[in-house]
């Protein structure tokens, strides 16, 4: 039964994920110093002196490893902390003078309940929520050496360079508090914006607002400015209600522009009125009421793709494990499908298919089924054999595939760009020269392996990779046409199951979604993390308990057979890596084989609420505006307060997540499984009908998919398309 719970109250503790930047800043020197402080002193504080301070340092817990910080800056933050909350303005600010800029992007935990952010965003927190004394303290402090900085920034030799925008970012993470913080954070804001980063140019302007200088017609200028952001960001929706909120509260502003007086407002309203127009809508948001074929229909195409004796020979595999073996569920596998306007594209165990998405016919093929059966059965049981890493992927003009690298029974999983039309391969991340990742303790490079499924957004693509044999993560920002990198981020270091007898392991697959304005991963290891795409840092990250099997290593563990290795044969779900899902202002997230589905800010990441006590292997099918739902053997659905089940529905005919796909459309859910369609009621979770046809749906299920006007129904073997009426007719 889920239970609720709330955050307790946040303390730094310890951790920190360092990403560095090499911007030249320094705080006040020791003569700025001591008259500051003398400053400081004049007006009652008394002067920073050397206190030991106590940090208690929680017990390390199993799981995803944030790259931590030094011990010792782990205790200067909690002094730090300690020092504004006491309002002893001069201890924290000389220990402010300590701060370098690689600490100022490395995170510190927030709360004993795993909330990391970063050091610079923690600091401003604490700057813009000074009270009155606190903040001429600052400025008495600090101001001097912040105005020399701003005169450089606003002077720079280079006006819109790369150096300029970095000094202007350092200046506002170490000075928003100054008498010039707010300025620089406006300027900051609009060099932003002049380069297309909408959604940073608003960020800027709006902790200009908070710093509180800009105030009456300065302030409703960087409102207007924060909703024109919005609305070029691809938010028409806050920018008019932004926009309406500005409108009720001055009405008109008049202002002069080009010698006349124009209301500022109005000219707003026009522009957001007319770029609304010119926004496309959300056509995957609407789906037709029904998407169950009738029982009568036939499909659109039905095309086999597997033959019996490659399908026997990976049925094989189950027979060949050993006692001491590590679980493999390949014979499970099911291809994972993507699509666009022209083809629709699969792979199987590394062949890669596309077909043409009128008539289901095969325009290409890359790959011989037969040796992909061998070299994966060959690979069942080694570090590399998870069937998990077989993904796709579709960008523009361009289908990215995990496959191996060589035959070789360990070789790494590498991404492979085919061309779309023809299938001739673009490039291959293991013959480019940016995707290496250099390792100064072994000169010996290895090929850099892709884990989890490929993100395309625009005209970026991101992944997660590592060295091969490496546990150490690292998000990857690309050009999914060309291969380029354009940054690599460290995430932090997965804890993989390792298996006694053999020492063969699992590395999870961590599973990726774009947000409105940050990507989140989450590590299916015991982690969270959100990353600011746009800065190329880890905004906040929330280390969670690690899912089921993580953390055992002792005794007869892994021995198959026993109760522990029987649950562990669900760690190799080729449906492993769950989902995450925001619905109205709330982030869903359940790790594959986790026990809880965690509620979560999507800006901030401090937990609502969570739902306990989940079975592990349940997966996260879907959220609506009142209940989210789960399916392991069983279909269940929960209010999304998480606070108790509400209803479960036997599954004896309903299927489980290793041969089950879903969709939840409106206030049905779809499900295949046990060779048919079923349909749900989300209000009683009732039977809403079925289609049933073993010629194409076979006698499991598999992986379910609606792609625009079709429903694809893709098994072991066969892949099947309905084609979904206009109107549902």
């Amino acid at each position: 039964m889920p239970n609720t719970h709330k955050p307790r109250s946040p303390r730094l503790t310890t951790g920190a994920l360092v990403w560095a930047v090499a911007v030249g800043f320094a705080w006040p020197g020791t003569s700025d110093q001591a008259a500051a402080t003398e400053a400081v002193q004049a007006i009652g504080f008394e002067a920073p002196g050397q206190e030991d301070g106590y940090l208690d340092l929680p017990s390390a817990k199993p799981g995803f490893r944030l790259n931590l910080a030094e011990e010792d800056l782990q205790k200067q933050m909690a002094r730090l902390n300690g020092f504004f909350e006491k309002t002893d303005w001069a201890k924290a600010f000389r220990l402010l003078t300590e701060l370098g800029d690689e600490q100022l992007q490395v995170m510190v935990p927030m709360s004993d309940q795993g909330h990391h952010v970063l050091v610079k965003e923690e600091l401003q927190q604490q700057l813009l929520s000074l009270p009155p004394d606190g903040r001429r303290a600052f400025r008495l402090y600090f101001d001097s050496q912040a105005s020399e900085q701003f005169e450089k920034v606003k002077n720079h030799p280079l006006p819109g360079s790369d150096e300029q925008l970095l000094q202007a970012q350092t200046l506002v993470d170490r000075l928003l508090a100054s008498s010039v913080g707010g300025e620089a954070a406006v300027l900051l804001g609009d060099m932003y914006f002049e380069r297309g980063l909408f959604e940073q140019a608003e960020r800027n302007w709006r902790l200009a607002l908070a710093e509180g200088s800009a105030t009456g017609q300065a302030a409703l200028e960087l409102e207007a400015k924060r909703a024109l952001a919005m609305q070029r960001g691809g938010k028409p929706e806050q920018a008019l209600a932004l926009f309406n909120g500005l409108s009720a509260r001055y009405g008109q502003a008049k202002m002069q522009a080009g010698g006349k007086e124009i209301d500022a407002l109005a000219l707003l309203g026009q522009t957001i009125d007319q770029n609304a127009q010119t926004v496309p809508a959300d056509e995957s948001a609407a789906l037709p009421d029904n998407l169950l074929p009738a029982q009568d229909a036939m499909p659109h195409w039905h095309v086999p793709f597997l033959d019996t004796p490659t399908q026997n020979a990976v049925n094989q595999v189950r027979g060949r494990n050993s006692y001491y073996s590590p679980p493999t569920d390949i014979v499970k596998f099911v291809p994972p499908v993507v699509a666009d306007g022209q083809r629709v594209y699969f792979q199987w165990l590394g062949v890669v298919f596309a077909l043409d998405r009128q008539n289901g016919r095969v325009v290409w093929n890359d790959g011989v089924m037969s040796e992909a059966a061998n070299l994966a059965t060959m690979r069942a049981q080694s570090n590399h054999g998870d069937p998990r890493n077989y993904r796709i992927a579709v960008a523009d003009g361009a289908v990215l595939v995990t496959t191996p690298q060589n035959n070789g029974q360990n070789s790494a999983f590498v991404l492979k760009a085919y061309d779309a039309e023809n299938g001739q391969v673009r490039w291959s991340s293991d013959t480019r020269q940016d995707w290496t990742i250099e390792d100064r303790d072994n000169p010996q490079q290895d090929a850099t392996s892709v884990l989890g499924q490929v993100l395309v957004t625009g005209n970026s693509a991101y992944a997660v990779v590592c060295r091969s044999g490496d546990k150490n993560l690292l998000l990857r920002r690309f050009a999914p046409t060309t291969g380029e990198v354009q940054w690599t981020i460290p995430l932090g270091t997965a804890e993989a199951i390792t298996f006694q007898y053999t020492q063969v392991s699992r590395v999870p697959q961590p599973t990726l979604m774009m947000g409105p304005s940050l990507l989140y991963v989450m590590a299916n290891n015991g982690a969270i993390l959100a990353v600011d795409v746009i800065a190329s840092e880890v905004k906040w990250a929330l280390r969670i308990d690690p899912p089921f099997g993580i953390g055992h290593r002792q005794g007869n563990n892994f021995m198959r057979g026993n109760q522990l290795g029987n649950q562990l044969e669900a760690m190799a779900n080729t449906n492993g890596a769950d989902s995450i899902f925001i619905q109205d202002g709330t982030l869903y997230a359940k790790e594959h084989n986790g026990k809880s589905l965690y509620a979560m800010d999507p800006a901030t990441g401090k937990i609502k609420w969570s739902a306990d006590q989940l079975k592990p292997d349940a997966k996260l099918i879907g959220i609506d505006d009142k209940r989210f739902y789960l399916m392991d053997r069983s279909i269940q659905s929960y209010h999304t307060e998480g606070n108790h089940d509400l209803i479960t529905k036997n599954g004896a005919q309903t299927g489980s997540p290793d041969h089950a796909g879903t969709v939840l459309n409106g206030d049905k859910i779809l499900f295949y499984a046990n060779g048919k369609l079923r349909q749900f009621d989300t209000t009683h979770l009732d039977r809403a009908g079925k289609y049933e046809n073993t010629d194409y749906l076979g006698q499991k299920g598999g992986h379910l998919y609606v792609l625009d006007d079709l429903l694809v129904a893709i098994d072991a073997t066969q892949i099947t398309a309905f084609k979904i009426p206009e109107n549902n007719e």
